[in-house]
């Protein structure tokens, strides 16, 4: 069946529900699309003043990484974690079968989140994986000898991290492996024991452990060993060191002056691997965990240029794909710049220039003579020297500016409009109205539409008309966007006018119906309410409350009208607060006095005290104790706060107990809250 064969209203809602259905979902692990509706206000075409979420400006700074270093898409981390775990119990099965050793099962699908730098998280699927690359490169290893020694490693992943109590057997059974052990094999039980005694936080053994494989000529251990001992380095630095002194604050200076010689000597530990090892592998790792360092001992000026050659490396693709993500949030949090400002690099420009409180700094022309820097992504530059501009607040500057190249930069689109908000700034509307609407016929992407239609609804609110927008069809509205704005922005009496007004397209019409049928309900105009209603042609949802309608008009203490009006309102979501982009809540025009569906139960409970038995009453008290319970039980029924003499729910408790003793009503309400 086509939209066209479906009612107006109906359309409405299926075309609504497909947008709702196409948008993406959000994801936490990088800059991918939220549903447009939520970016009315963001990326990358404002930059968000102050108090206002960084988040907006992150997302500018992703679309250049992402213009400027390809990066990949973010897979489900958990998917991929399945299909390396499945790929591993192959391998280790093969070495089973080809061993004759029966090797223990490594059980552990978890992937640990602890947060900050937890030993525990690398006690997992890659750490075990690189010890079986290791074993599958020692060709002079016997493979039954290989198994003993992949087995004694599942046992530590699989054991419970960070308790030496836990590991007592499994370290009882690695000293038992070393005796009598050929030298190879010896190494390998040398960095297992030292790996374990990392994991359950024994860091004095495991540091003694990966100092006698120093001299170690296997490949792997080469790389492992000073690896493992400066990551031990680090992790005892950080370990709360004892009470010492009576006087807190000498604790406190105590424990930091040890702490930092600590975190220094681990930091000198990565750097000698890296100079030994600069390509290893775990090179990325100890560069990694060396700006960790730098910013935890506060070395800023080492900081940045770390930072620097990092981007470096994503430019250069010399950074793992699966790393990449990560480490451009790296820049992202922690970039500053410098007295040498990065004009020539789009990306730490303005990761610098957004987190600057002095913009002062920086130099229009100077970032002119780069242009060449920046015609790799198209509008880039133009967009920066915008940007520039509006963060040292010289509006006028930024309205002069010249006409951006649109084609289909995004960063074009972005200038452009830093020049429209400006011009807004600057009360010429007219203007403003005339460059947003030059970007609408290449705004292909969703969000950049409803961005843009936002705009134009604020820009014609501003010049005085609040009409206007919806009279005519000025605005080609998002229905999504349009519902949002008739209930929210639109009073009643708004509402009203652009029903007597001809020229109003039917599509908006519609909509303009269903907002004053959602005002006049939630306000308690059930007789108004009717009114509109007759004329309405596909009044919705609200055709199931027609007859709680009719009864109220006509008794307004009708107490099965109240029940079902109340229950309609709860169920179908229908509130006085309707989201709308921070842009325009200046705009609202709130509903007055609204009536919440605890309202109505209260109404109905109130009315029949001292009437005799009735379902209505019975339904009234259980829907309205139901009101008070925690999460979403509650949700929908109570929008506002109550005054704790209406916060009866025990009271109505042992009344629907005592008076419907034994009813499905008293069945189903076995608490009250």
């Amino acid at each position: 069946m086509t939209l066209r064969l479906l009612p107006r209203a109906t359309r409405a809602l299926a075309a609504l529900w497909l947008f709702a259905a196409a948008a993406e979902p959000a994801d936490a692990c990088g800059p991918s699309w939220e549903p447009p509706i939520a970016v009315f206000d963001g990326f990358p075409y404002r930059v968000p003043q102050p108090g206002e979420r960084r988040g907006h400006r992150e997302r500018t700074l992703w679309a250049v990484a992402n213009a400027r270093l390809s990066l990949p898409e973010p897979e489900n981390a958990w998917d991929a974690h399945r299909r390396a775990w499945e790929r591993y119990q192959s391998r280790a099965q093969a070495l089973e079968s080809a061993s004759g050793t029966s090797i223990a099962p490594y059980r552990s699908l978890k992937r640990y989140h602890y947060g900050g730098y937890d030993p525990c998280r690398t006690n997992a699927l890659p750490a075990v994986e690189s010890f079986l690359d290791a074993l599958e490169a020692s060709p002079s290893l016997p493979a039954k000898r290989r198994a003993e020694l992949l087995s004694l490693r599942h046992q530590m992943a699989n054991e419970s991290c960070g308790s030496q109590d836990a590991g007592a057997a499994l370290a009882a059974r690695l000293r038992e492996a070393k005796t009598g052990a050929d030298p190879e094999t010896r190494e390998f039980v040398t960095y297992l024991a030292g790996a374990h005694a990392f994991y359950t936080a024994d860091y004095a053994v495991a540091e003694a452990e990966f100092r006698s494989l120093a001299g170690s000529e296997h490949p792997w251990l080469v790389d492992a060993g000073p690896y493992m001992l400066a990551r031990t380095q680090l992790v005892a630095a950080q370990v709360k060191w004892p009470f010492r002194y009576r006087d807190p604050e000498a604790v406190q200076a105590e424990n930091e002056r040890l702490r930092n010689e600590g975190l220094r000597a681990a930091r000198e530990a990565f750097e000698d691997y890296l100079e030994r090892r600069p390509e290893g592998r775990y090179a990325h790792s100890a560069r990694g965990l060396r700006r960790f360092l730098h910013r935890r001992l506060a070395e800023e000026d080492e900081l940045i240029g770390e930072l620097a050659a990092l981007y470096g490396q994503l430019r250069r693709a010399a950074v793992p794909a699966s790393e990449r993500r990560d480490r451009v949030q790296e820049i992202l949090r922690y970039y500053r710049a410098p007295e040498a400002i990065p004009y020539e690099t789009p990306f730490l420009l303005l990761t610098s220039l957004l987190k600057d409180a002095e913009p002062e700094r920086y130099s229009l022309a100077s970032l002119g003579r780069r242009r060449a820097a920046y015609e790799a992504t198209p509008g880039l530059l133009d967009y920066a020297q915008a940007l520039l501009l509006h963060l040292s607040e010289r509006t006028e500057s930024v309205a002069a500016l010249p006409a951006a190249e649109l084609g289909d930069g995004v960063f074009a689109i972005a200038a452009t409009s830093l020049r429209a908000r400006a011009l807004e700034k600057l009360e010429r509307f007219a203007e403003a109205s005339a460059l947003w609407r030059s970007l609408l016929p290449g705004a292909e992407r969703p969000d950049v539409r409803l961005f843009l239609q936002v705009r134009l609804v604020d820009n014609a609110l501003r010049r005085g008309d609040r009409l206007q927008p919806f009279a005519n069809g000025e605005v080609s509205l998002d229905p999504e966007l349009a519902k949002r704005l008739f209930l929210a922005v639109l009073s009643r009496a708004e509402l009203e006018s652009l029903l007597e007004r001809s020229p109003t397209p039917d599509a908006l019409r519609e909509l303009a119906q269903h907002a004053l049928l959602h005002r006049l309900f939630v306000e308690g105009h059930f007789a108004d309410f009717l009114e509109v209603y007759a004329r309405t042609a596909d009044p919705g949802h609200f055709a199931e409350v027609e007859t709680a309608a009719r009864s109220l008009a006509a008794d307004p203490a009708d107490a099965k009208g109240l029940l079902n009006a109340g229950y309609f309102l709860q169920l179908r979501r229908i509130s006085p607060d309707v989201w709308v982009p921070d842009s325009l809540r200046e705009h609202l025009r709130p509903i007055p006095d609204p009536r919440q569906p605890f309202d109505y139960y209260e109404a109905v409970i109130e009315a029949r005290r001292d009437a005799t038995p009735s379902e209505v009453e019975a339904k009234a008290l259980h829907y309205a104790i139901r009101c008070f319970a925690p999460g979403f039980r509650g949700d929908g029924c109570i929008w506002r706060g109550l005054e704790e003499e209406r916060r009866k729910s025990a009271e109505w408790f042992a009344r629907l107990h005592r008076k419907y003793a034994g009813s499905k009503w008293a069945e189903r309400t076995p608490y009250y809250y």
